[in-house]
Parts: C-alpha cells; sequence; structure tokens
C-alpha cells in the first residue's frame, strides 16, 4: 500500500491551492486532503454522498466503482451521472463541493474539475460516506475530513 503524503493529517497540501477558489455562493465542499482507495478483487464501491436530511433521499454523489462494466468514477444524480477515470492505490487531494442548487463538482490534484447536475436541496443535507468491497482487503482510506457551509444567494425566481 503507498504511503501517505508527508505533512500532518488534516492539513491542506500546497499543491491544492486551485482547489479553495470556489464558486461564490455555493456550499464550500467536502475537501478530503489526502484519499487513497483500494478496491481490491471483485465488485468494490466507494461513495461520498449527499442526503436530504428529511427524506434520506439522495441529491448527489461520487461513487468509485469496479464491476463488470469496469471501473469508474460517478459524479451527479443518481441514475444520470457523469463518468470521469478511477485512480486506484494512490493517494489523491479532493474536494467534493455540493451547490444545493442543483449541481455537483469534484476536483482533485490529479484531474481537471468535473462538475454535473445533481437534485437541488429543498432542506438540511446530510453528507455519508460508504465503502463495500468483495475482497476483504478493499480499503477506502481519508486522511481528513472538513464540511464548510456558505450561505447561498436565492436562486433566481424560476430557477427551480
Amino acid at each position: 500500500m503507498p504511503s501517505r503524503p508527508a505533512g500532518s493529517p488534516g492539513a491542506v497540501p500546497p499543491r491544492l491551492p486551485f482547489l479553495a477558489a470556489l464558486p461564490e455562493g455555493e456550499v464550500e465542499g467536502v475537501p478530503f486532503p489526502f484519499v487513497h482507495v483500494h478496491p481490491g478483487a471483485g465488485p468494490f464501491s466507494a461513495e461520498t454522498v449527499v442526503l436530504s436530511a428529511a427524506e434520506d433521499q439522495r441529491l448527489a454523489a461520487v461513487v468509485r466503482r469496479r464491476d463488470g462494466a469496469g471501473d469508474a468514477v460517478l459524479i451527479g444524480a443518481p441514475g444520470a451521472p457523469a463518468r470521469a477515470p478511477a485512480r486506484w492505490d494512490a493517494w489523491s487531494a479532493e474536494v467534493v463541493t455540493y451547490d444545493p442548487r442543483g449541481h455537483v463538482t469534484l476536483a482533485s490534484d490529479t484531474a481537471p474539475p468535473v462538475t454535473h447536475p445533481a437534485r437541488a436541496a429543498t432542506g438540511a443535507v446530510r453528507v455519508a460516506l460508504a465503502a463495500r468491497g468483495a475482497d476483504p482487503a478493499s480499503l477506502y482510506e481519508v486522511d481528513s475530513l472538513a464540511i464548510r457551509w456558505v450561505a447561498c444567494p436565492a436562486a433566481p425566481e424560476g430557477a427551480r
């Protein structure tokens, strides 16, 4: 297994200053200063999910998946996600940004940001992390987690 990059846990690495410049008015995101995923053999899934607090409805997700269809990172609303290349067995720095007006962005130090439509929130939200794999050696490591909220301006009339 690769070792975690140098630096104290939770510290934002110097190679990530561009990840801090998120569009104004959005939820600032869920920064994972370092993420490491090892899918093991067989099917595997590691998810970062934004859920509505009241109904537990999936609003947005970033899902790292290995299955019969191949390896992929799926970003967006359930049912119609964008695809990005999967990266296994290496530490990377990421920020997942959910805009409650209806989109999610995955930014990483290893690839350009990907933004895709998501479901809009109508109230409070929760963030959940989950991983499951057929191989006991499957691994989803997160060095640290922080959630920062920024007030969103009201959506323009008719935007919802």
